[in-house]
């Protein structure tokens, strides 16, 4: 079952910013939800009748279309919205989150979004918070982990002020990172700042990541294979969890560090971000898979550069080309685009429109920070 035309529209955002069309009663096959803003006719009891927020006296006498034109905003009926839709549920949906990034990027790019991160890639049914499950063909979406799985390590963190960036290539998240530190006067762990830790590596415990540090010929990492690379790569991810996480708790313990924020453009996996992090410190960033793949040569890395010339070098250039952008297709795949899109986090995609500074703002709506 694909979601109906009414679903992730405008009148589907209730006045405290939840997304009605991620109800489960509104995802019903027969006779579904209208929203708060509907009739109540196939409402919950609850929405219908006893729902603090569509019965408050205040909002009606105002004609306060959402919460946050309150004075009284976050009220403790708002409070309980989010308390419950950020912790109680397969998935997450922060309603004060939301109205931050509608009134940051208006109605129609938050809705764009909705619809993209919350549409099956499976059907294209609606997903619902409530049951983590697709409406259409019951496919499960975001990642059940559990808390008491922390290693002690884990447990000795405190990220109240570490904001992690995690997404695609071409997305952008260097560079929010970077504008995000220097705004609010805070620390930018930049794309691959675990290199700094390279040199002191020992290679029979990061063997992956130590590869292209010993590596004495550079042609034999061009001529691998697809599968050999995909494989690698993945294992180097999981190495740069290991020496990323031992570099953050390095950095809180450093006097300097104390009180400011800390940006992070990471390689953590999803389901750590999950166990280590509140959901509102991460930001998953998107763009169409297909420039991963058609634009790697393009940009002025010295590193991409480097292995293109590398590629014009060997006995057929167009086959190890060909062979590069089969590597390429592996690792931007849509089923990694969507592995992130369907998270659990909040996703920001790309626009050619949107500048620097408006995606700042955005990240900031995101993580619900404001400038110093």
């Amino acid at each position: 079952m694909k979601p109906s035309s009414n679903l992730f529209t405008a009148e589907m955002i209730a006045p405290c910013g939840l997304d009605c069309s991620l109800c489960k009663r509104a995802l019903a096959e027969t006779d579904p939800c209208a929203g708060c803003h509907g009739p109540n006719e196939n409402k919950p009891e609850f929405c219908s009748g006893k729902c603090g927020i569509i019965l408050c006296p205040k909002r009606k006498e105002n004609g306060y279309a959402f919460c946050d034109e309150c004075p009284d905003y976050p009220c403790e009926d708002v409070m309980e919205k989010e308390n419950r839709y950020t912790s109680k549920y397969p998935l997450t949906e922060s309603p004060l989150q939301n109205l931050r990034l509608i009134r940051e990027a208006g109605m129609d790019v938050f809705l764009r979004n909705e619809r993209e991160q919350w549409t099956c890639g499976a059907c294209g049914g609606g997903i619902s918070v409530h049951t983590g499950l697709c409406s259409g063909c019951g496919k499960p979406y975001g990642v059940q982990v559990s808390q008491d799985v922390k290693s002690e390590n884990e447990k000795r963190l405190d990220l109240r002020n570490v904001y992690f960036v995690i997404g695609t290539s071409y997305a952008g998240k260097s560079t929010v990172v970077k504008n995000l530190a220097r705004k609010h006067r805070g620390i930018a762990l930049e794309e691959n700042y675990h290199d700094a830790k390279l040199p002191e590596l020992d290679s029979s415990e990061f063997p992956n990541l130590t590869y292209t540090r010993d590596l004495q010929d550079w042609h034999e990492f061009i001529r691998r294979t697809p599968d050999e690379y995909v494989t690698w790569l993945q294992d180097v991810k999981k190495e740069c969890e290991i020496v990323e996480l031992r570099m953050i708790a390095e950095l809180l313990e450093k006097p300097e560090a104390r009180g400011k924020k800390i940006f992070v453009d990471t390689n953590i996996c999803v389901e750590t971000l999950h166990r280590i992090s509140d959901p509102q410190h991460v930001l998953v960033m998107l763009s169409d898979p297909e420039l991963g793949i058609h634009r790697f040569f393009d940009r002025p890395d010295p590193e991409k550069q480097f292995l293109y010339q590398l590629m014009l070098e060997e006995p057929d250039p167009q086959a190890a080309l060909d062979n590069y952008r089969e590597i390429l297709t592996r690792v931007c795949s849509r089923e990694s685009y969507n592995e992130l899109l369907h998270s659990g986090f909040r996703v920001l995609l790309r626009d050619e429109d949107r500048t620097q500074e408006e995606t700042v703002r955005l990240a900031e709506a995101v993580f619900g920070i404001t400038a110093d």
